[in-house]
């Protein structure tokens, strides 16, 4: 008998085998073509198309590599600040209480954003001693009627969360109050070398790193334990 090769399903392309409806990629971003169905077979053929562009509006359009129609419009949504991005209308986070910061909108139309910011003023506060709230921008005269705390010779606003004296633990501010978080933690460093022949007081000043203050470590000194900086 005569032996026959069955039809092909869809386009065969430079040794690649499409499926009816597939897209067949080309170099030009211009040109889509497509496997399409040969009628009354299973075998398919490379129709292709030509992208039509709409005009520009703008001087200096955009050609961006891979994108076939030219663009006003430049990349990217939003603001890109440091590798974080912000939508358009974000408050933009400033290490400076005074200066308030947003993403908005770089051309009406577009989606891409800029960083502007704000300056605020403070008028001066009705006394001498004015205090200055950690994260506030403007001084107040009695920071207890805002809610705020005292920690450290440093006042805090209510709510806001900030690191314990003992460099481990974290605390928060509510309603006046100090509330820190009571996390067992060894400080870095390592305690001085007690010498042999030599022993210190036997007091009992703590029993863990966390019971001393900044980055003071609980360590022997021979007889007892006391609060002494790490080497």
């Amino acid at each position: 008998g005569v032996s026959s090769i069955p039809d092909l399903k869809g386009c065969d392309i430079d040794g690649t085998i499409y499926n009816i409806g597939d897209e067949i990629k080309q170099d030009d971003p211009c040109t889509n073509c497509r496997c399409e169905l040969q009628y009354g077979t299973q075998r398919g053929f490379k129709m292709c198309s030509i992208i039509d562009c709409a005009p520009t509006f703008c001087e200096n359009p955009l050609y961006i590599e891979g994108v076939c129609c030219p663009t006003c419009e430049p990349l990217g949504k939003g603001c890109d600040i440091d590798g974080k991005l912000y939508n358009i209308g974000d408050v933009i986070e400033q290490d400076d209480p005074c200066m308030e910061c947003k993403c908005e909108q770089l051309e009406y139309g577009t989606t891409k954003g800029t960083k502007m910011c704000l300056t605020m003023s403070c008028q001066a506060p009705p006394c001498d001693n004015p205090e200055y709230i950690e994260g506030v921008c403007c001084p107040v005269c009695d920071p207890g009627e805002k809610g705020v705390c005292k920690y450290d010779d440093k006042y805090f606003q209510n709510g806001s969360s900030f690191p314990a004296n003992d460099g481990c633990n974290r605390c928060t501010c509510t309603d006046r109050q100090v509330l820190c978080t009571e996390i067992h933690c060894e400080k870095p460093g390592m305690c001085p070398r007690i010498d042999s022949d030599s022993a210190g007081i036997c007091t009992h000043e703590c029993d863990k790193d966390d019971r001393c203050q900044g980055k003071k470590k609980c360590c022997s000194n021979g007889c007892g334990k006391i609060c002494v900086n790490p080497i």
